[in-house]
């Protein structure tokens, strides 16, 4: 009985030393080559100065990589309508005018202005803000762009006040609602508001305010402005050089307008 047990006991080391022996040839069998893990690196490293050197630090000046862009490369802004619409952007605008309110030759006057575009804020809503600045600059020469006057609910788009506060302007670019129209109205019944839309008509907006803002006591005008056939970009001339400030070129035949005390239903 002894001797069998012995004689099982190596049958069975034999056996599982065979098949540790077999499972390691399989393993390494699919390996890569041994001088392709252990063996010497080549070296890919391209000479400074050559051509293709030179070829691959112009491709990285030409697309300015970004860790914060989802891609390989973060796209060049050519022009206004490139700007991402999730993206904050800095704006430098400039408007030239002359005593006569256009861009023609003589005295003229350069007026320069820095906007931001906020991050998701639509890039037309707030071309349609310098717009409106640059239509009623030479009517209220202190007019402003989101200046906090004060007001418990409500910045406006432009304004323009006295020194001693009292609102004389007050424009408002882009989609409005019909309480904040009302309300503005009952607000401030002698300053002048403005409300100015793009890629429609009057007729297209008009009528969903003017009845119940003629319901509202007041002194002041209360104007509708539309630019129902150009994009806003359009009035918008970028410069070419490194400082890409952005000259506004519009003026108010540019713009269909109606008196809300003109209104006909």
């Amino acid at each position: 009985i002894h001797r069998t047990t012995m004689t099982m006991t190596r049958t069975t080391l034999s056996f599982l030393f065979c098949l540790v022996l077999q499972t390691w040839q399989w393993s390494h069998a699919f390996l890569p080559a041994p001088q392709q893990r252990g063996g010497e690196r080549t070296n890919t490293a391209v000479p400074r100065g050559s051509s293709t050197a030179l070829q691959i630090q112009k491709s990285k000046n030409n697309n300015k990589s970004s860790v914060r862009w989802v891609g390989n490369f973060k796209p060049s802004i050519q022009k206004l309508s490139d700007i991402p619409k999730a993206k904050k952007h800095v704006l430098k605008l400039t408007t030239i005018t002359d005593g006569d309110g256009t861009a023609s030759s003589g005295s003229n006057t350069t007026t320069t202005k820095i906007l931001e575009k906020k991050r998701y804020e639509s890039l037309q809503h707030v071309l349609t803000k310098a717009l409106l600045w640059k239509l009623f600059q030479e009517d209220y020469p202190d007019i402003q762009i989101e200046m906090d006057i004060g007001d418990p609910d409500y910045l406006p788009d432009v304004v323009s006040t006295t020194t001693n506060n009292t609102i004389l302007f007050w424009g408002e670019s882009g989609r409005m609602s019909l309480a904040k129209a009302v309300a503005l109205a009952e607000r401030y019944p002698t300053t002048h508001v403005v409300h100015l839309r793009w890629g429609m008509r009057l007729d297209d907006y008009v009528p969903d305010y003017a009845p119940a803002l003629l319901k509202v006591p007041r002194t002041g005008r209360y104007t509708f402005g539309a630019l129902p056939n150009k994009e806003v970009w359009d009035f918008f001339h970028q410069s070419e050089d490194e400082d890409g400030v952005i000259t506004v070129q519009i003026e108010k035949g540019d713009v269909e307008w109606l008196e809300l005390e003109d209104y006909v239903k």
